[in-house]
């Protein structure tokens, strides 16, 4: 597929195998984005195959889904991948929450990891889990303005973080439930159920895809990614002119800064990836866009 340079995009993954986060300060602006070319490809032999394939048949919606040693990992790396991805209908089954709204705060990084959590826990284990925004986003001490990124957050819901170096017997935070602590765009402090470590979910540390190919394997054979990308002008006014309208920089509109969304698919007709905004239903094509 030909990707264009300006919109190339560096994702990430909370589940599978592990990988060395770039750790940033968290009251600073928004990161430059990450090339992928300095984040080595998978090793794909030792990622084992997923859950809702390997054990539902019912399920299964690609040749590799008997995956169950390296050898045969490694060797399913060699063919490549389907032609189009979309987690929103797979087989006929959506594994992808309704796209919520951050509001007026920074907030992006935290309804992406939220994002990433819920479907893979639909899609491991068969159920849908709104999580909540806020307990991700308050947890880690952000104000309504502060800004952040997907290594940091998901390092924290982990427990791998930072900030849990000098707390080695701690317990990993994970993210509760959404009405544990319901999203408001204001400012406020950290406030949540009082039955909140019961109501967590939790996470492995998470997987840094590099190449285009890579990024596609995983979506296609594990599920949706973060991504972070050039966040331009024009982005935030965009409409679909028609079913499967694709966005593309207009190569005029000023850069704002950075975003980060949950990518649920690709489609190589299109040369686009497919994303998950956290702008509500109403922007985009309900919540989503082809970004190309």
């Amino acid at each position: 597929m030909g990707w264009r340079r300006e919109t190339s995009l560096t994702l990430l993954l909370a589940t599978g195998a592990v990988a060395n986060p770039v750790l940033r300060p968290r009251q600073i602006p928004w990161p430059e984005p990450v090339p992928a070319s300095s984040i080595g490809p998978l090793d794909w032999s030792s990622v084992v195959s997923p859950i809702y394939s390997s054990q539902d048949p019912s399920r299964k919606v690609y040749s590799n889904s008997k995956i169950t040693t390296a050898a045969a990992s490694s060797a399913a790396a060699d063919s490549p991948p389907p032609s189009a991805v979309d987690w929103r209908n797979r087989s006929g089954l959506n594994y992808i929450t309704t796209p919520q709204d951050q509001g007026s705060c920074n907030s992006c990084w935290a309804f992406a990891a939220t994002a990433l959590i819920e479907s893979m826990v639909r899609i491991e284990h068969g159920v849908w889990s709104k999580r909540s925004e806020a307990d991700v986003h308050d947890g880690v001490g952000a104000a309504c303005e502060s800004v952040g990124n997907a290594e940091d957050t998901l390092a924290w819901v982990a427990g791998q973080g930072a900030e849990w170096l000098n707390k080695p017997n701690a317990s990993a935070p994970g993210v509760a439930d959404w009405p544990c602590d319901p999203y408001e765009a204001t400012q406020h402090g950290y406030e949540h159920c009082r039955d909140r470590s019961g109501r967590a979910t939790h996470i492995p540390y998470f997987q840094a895809l590099g190449v285009i190919e890579d990024q596609k394997r995983w979506l296609d054979e594990y599920g949706p990614v973060i991504a972070t990308f050039i966040l331009y002008a024009d982005f935030g006014s965009w409409k679909p002119a028609g079913e499967g309208s694709v966005y593309k920089w207009d190569e005029v509109s000023k850069s704002t800064g950075n975003h980060l969304a949950l990518v649920v698919g690709y489609d190589d007709q299109r040369q686009a990836w497919i994303i998950k905004n956290s702008w509500g239903k109403g922007w985009g094509k309900d919540g989503f866009v082809y970004f190309a």
